[in-house]
């Protein structure tokens, strides 16, 4: 197939990373896969949302504030037990990274095929647009004001966060609209005269990067308070979480008769079903209910059995093991093989932006050389080899 051998073999559309800012997060290659997969994981958020709108009901608002939910897929080859195509890994509440496409877009325009490409890359997306959107849908008839008047991005130790970066683009980009907006540390947030402040005033607006998606931390407690009393517009909030980001809901999709296709199979690890789980562990993976990233997830074929009997009834599920596609770009002349996984940032189930992830370990780090976002190049089957 055409975009296996691109993947395997074509490095002449180079990303240029050299600004320290984005080195770590942005890969150097662009990733290659068929039009048609890009239709089927359209058609497959679409289904598992319209499935998850039969298990519970949405208010406009709560949709509204959805902003940037993911659904993450691992793009699998077709082998004796499982169907090949996109597989559905996650459905993250806050995914990161969204703020930072239009920049790589721009880095993958200027390199020497961007131009022969530009027609085949994903359509251009303006993140900003994204959170004006849900303050028009859920506080503009009250505040009287179509864009929040000022914007904060929360998460806790900013000065520390990977994904600092797509915080500072979003703030870039959010004032090149008129809105103002400042970067706060949890810890700085205050609550005074029914007002959010921070450290630069009165906050109507939070675009939410914590991961304690329920806000039931103790140094969740201002932007809590925040949310539950109306004091300003949390985006994402736990509304959001309850509707999409609770890994119940992967049981309950994989539970359904007609599931989507892109679904895998996932049951809960208890003492009932550990002896089952442990015969087939190699097929499995082991992922804790109240975690998000990689934090805890254990691969069953590396899984040692006194860490699996430690799971049991400790609040894990199991879904199949889908191995994710590879792309290989040449690190410090020689060539390495990276892991690939497809991000998809919606609002709500609506798809807005996809891009590739690429990681070079087990897990999803950023932080060695060529790991990060990448476009993805969408070739028709009839597209020529661009190199």
């Amino acid at each position: 197939m055409l975009t296996h051998a691109l993947n395997s073999d074509c490095f002449c559309l180079e990303l240029d990373t050299a600004d320290v800012s984005r080195r770590a997060l942005t890969a150097a290659h662009p990733v290659f896969l068929p039009a048609s997969v890009r239709a089927e994981i359209v058609a497959l958020v679409t289904e598992i949302d319209a499935a998850l709108d039969q298990m519970r009901t949405v208010s406009p608002a709560t949709r509204a504030a959805a902003v940037f939910n993911s659904f993450d897929f691992h793009m699998t080859a077709p082998d004796a037990d499982q169907a090949g195509g996109p597989k559905l890994i996650e459905i993250n509440v806050n995914a990161g990274g969204a703020f930072l496409q239009p920049e790589i877009a721009r880095l993958a325009q200027q390199s020497r095929l961007g131009s022969a490409l530009g027609g085949r890359m994903e359509a251009a997306f303006a993140p900003a647009l994204v959170l004006i959107d849900a303050w028009r849908h859920t506080r503009a008839k009250h505040e009287h004001t179509h864009r929040p008047p000022r914007m904060a991005i929360v998460d806790a130790d900013i000065a520390h966060q990977p994904l600092r970066a797509d915080m500072q683009a979003a703030q870039m980009q959010l004032g090149a609209r008129g809105v103002p907006c400042e970067i706060v540390d949890l810890a700085d947030l205050q609550i005074e005269d029914g007002q959010l402040i921070g450290p630069e005033g009165v906050i109507d607006m939070v675009y939410n990067r914590h991961c304690d998606f329920d806000l039931t931390r103790p140094e969740s407690a201002v932007l809590r308070r925040a949310h539950a009393d109306g004091l300003a517009l949390v985006a994402p909030n736990p509304d959001v979480f309850e509707a999409w980001g609770d890994k119940d809901w992967l049981l309950k999709l994989a539970a359904l008769e007609d599931r989507p296709a892109g679904v895998l199979s996932a049951n809960a690890l208890t003492a009932e079903t550990a002896p089952a789980m442990w015969a087939q562990r190699k097929s499995l993976v082991f992922k804790p209910l109240s975690g998000f990233g990689s934090q805890g997830v254990y691969r069953g074929d590396k899984i040692s059995r006194t860490r699996f009997e430690a799971l049991v009834d400790a609040g894990y599920l199991a879904p199949e093991k889908a191995e994710p596609m590879t792309r290989i770009q040449p690190v410090d002349g020689q060539r390495q093989r990276f892991k690939s996984d497809i991000r998809v940032w919606t609002q709500g189930g609506k798809v807005l932006h996809m891009a590739a992830r690429l990681y070079a370990g087990q897990v999803m780090g950023m932080r060695a050389k060529h790991e990060g976002f990448a476009p993805i190049i969408w070739l028709k089957d009839d597209d020529n080899a661009c190199c």
